[in-house]
């Protein structure tokens, strides 16, 4: 498991979910993640805005461009498409058939991954750093 299962927590309200997450190898008492989600039916009201920018309020290919470089592209488990852009720490995920955001996720600098994986995101024995070290 990636998380420690007693430092997760989750609260919703307006047709927007946020997820706490802790642990990784050697990061048991750290945050490793924060999880930002947009019920589908919630509407445009409802802003996610990284830097004055609403994230899920425009098309992706209108957010796309405004991300520093350095982005890579994310298949999740789930189907979900999206992009990583390590530097910022902030990965932006949608269903394949949606063209806006619905999902983004923060996370810390060093999720303690770093001693098996070459990359943050990434792991060398096929594992993906969202859903655990193995698939």
């Amino acid at each position: 498991m990636l998380f420690q299962p007693s430092w997760n927590f989750f609260g919703a309200a307006d047709g927007v979910t946020v997820s706490v997450a802790g642990g990784g190898p050697g990061r048991n008492g750290e945050l490793a993640r924060i999880e930002i989600c947009r019920d589908r039916d919630a509407g445009e009201a409802i802003a996610v805005a990284w830097d004055g920018i609403d994230l899920f309020g425009h098309s992706c290919a209108d957010v796309l461009p405004v991300l520093p470089g350095g982005r890579e592209p994310v298949l999740a488990p789930d189907g979900s498409v999206g992009v990583v852009v390590e530097s910022l720490g902030l990965q932006l995920l949608r269903p394949a058939t949606r063209e806006h955001w619905e999902r983004l996720v923060l996370f810390s600098g060093s999720t303690g991954w770093a001693d098996c994986c070459p990359g943050i995101c990434a792991c060398a024995a096929g594992g993906d750093w969202g859903a655990g070290i193995f698939k």
